[in-house]
C-alpha cells in the first residue's frame, strides 16, 4: 500500500508539468522475480497511474530498462571516487561502521570484498559495489537520477537517509542530484507499524474497489503534507 500511495503523489505532483519515470530497481538479479515485476504493471494500471517514461511491460523492462543492461555505466561512474580515494575495499559486513578495512590498503576483487564510500571522517560509509559484483542501490540511484534528467522525487519518510548519502554520493561523483526531494509519511497500522511486506504486516495486495478507495484516501490526506494537489 505504501508504495500505491508514493504512485499516486508522484504522479498527482507530474500531472501539471512534469512526466514520470517509472524505475524498477531489479540490478539485484539474486531478488528479481519476474512475477514481482509483472505486478508492478498490474497495480499501476489498476491505480490509473500513467507512466510517461521507462518500460510499459515486463518485456519492455528486460529487453530495454533493465539496470543489468547499465552495469558498465555503473562501474565508469565509479571513477572519479576512485581517484580522490573515497572508497576502499572491504570484506566486513555491509552493516558494520566499526569496519578495519577502511585503514588497510587492499585491492578490490569482487567476489573475495566489496567496494565502500570512505566518510570525510575516515569511517566506513554504505557499500558501492557489492560483492558478489553487483552494483549497490545508493550507487544505482544516483546515476540513474543523473541520467534520466531526474528533477523530482517521491519517496517515504524512511528514506531521508537514503536521501542524505546519495545527495553526498552525487557531488563525490561530479553528477546532477534532483533539486526537489520530498518525503511524505508512511502509511500504517493503528498502531503506527508501518505496513509492509519487510515487517511482516502486509500481505499481497487485494486489488478491490474497497482497497483502492483506502489507498487514495490514504494519499489525498499526505497530498497537503508534501504539497500536491490530488487529482480530480
Amino acid at each position: 500500500m505504501g508504495n500505491c500511495v508514493n504512485a499516486l503523489l508522484t504522479s498527482w505532483w507530474a500531472a501539471d508539468y512534469g512526466q514520470v519515470l517509472l524505475r524498477i530497481d531489479d540490478a539485484d538479479s539474486t531478488r528479481y522475480r519476474r512475477e514481482f515485476a509483472d505486478d508492478i504493471f498490474q497495480t499501476l494500471e489498476w491505480l490509473d497511474v500513467r507512466i510517461d517514461l521507462g518500460p510499459q511491460s515486463l518485456m519492455e523492462l528486460e529487453d530495454a530498462w533493465s539496470q543489468s543492461h547499465r552495469k558498465a555505466r555503473y562501474r565508469a561512474a565509479l571513477q572519479p571516487i576512485l581517484d580522490c580515494d573515497r572508497a576502499f575495499a572491504c570484506a566486513c559486513s555491509r552493516t558494520s561502521t566499526q569496519c578495519p578495512c577502511v585503514s588497510h590498503a587492499q585491492a578490490w576483487v569482487p567476489p573475495e570484498n566489496a567496494l565502500r564510500l570512505r566518510t570525510s571522517d575516515g569511517r566506513a560509509g554504505p557499500v558501492l559495489w557489492r560483492r558478489d559484483d553487483i552494483p549497490a542501490y545508493h550507487l544505482t540511484s544516483v546515476v540513474d537520477d543523473h541520467d534520466f534528467l531526474i528533477t523530482h522525487v517521491m519517496r517515504g519518510e524512511d528514506l531521508r537517509e537514503s536521501t542524505r548519502i546519495q545527495r553526498h554520493l552525487a557531488a563525490l561523483m561530479e553528477l546532477t542530484f534532483p533539486g526537489d526531494v520530498r518525503h511524505h509519511p508512511l502509511v500504517t497500522d493503528q498502531e503506527h507499524r508501518k505496513l509492509s511486506k519487510s515487517t511482516g504486516l502486509m500481505g499481497p495486495l487485494e486489488k478491490s474497489a474497497e482497497v483502492r478507495d483506502r489507498i487514495v484516501q490514504a494519499a489525498t490526506r499526505m497530498a497537503t503534507l508534501v504539497d500536491v494537489r490530488p487529482s480530480a
